[in-house]
């Protein structure tokens, strides 16, 4: 399983956890900073606000097949 692009960062959350199903843990990439607005969320015009106070956002990369 390898990490989604996020459009060269463009979409990107704060953090991405990776499972690593042979060491039996996630591995944590971070993306931008804790205090910093990041970009997993779509803020349209005229929509609800999003993530204006800063939330760090965590985004878990998802597989059926533990073999990846």
């Amino acid at each position: 399983t390898s990490l989604p692009s996020y459009g060269g960062g463009g979409s990107a959350p704060n953090l991405t956890a990776k499972p690593d199903f042979k060491n039996k843990r996630l591995v944590w990439y971070q993306h931008f900073d804790f205090d910093t607005s990041a970009r997993a969320l779509v803020n349209r015009a005229g929509g609800v606000e999003t993530n204006t106070l800063n939330v760090c956002q965590v985004e878990v990369v998802g597989t059926c097949d533990p073999g990846t």
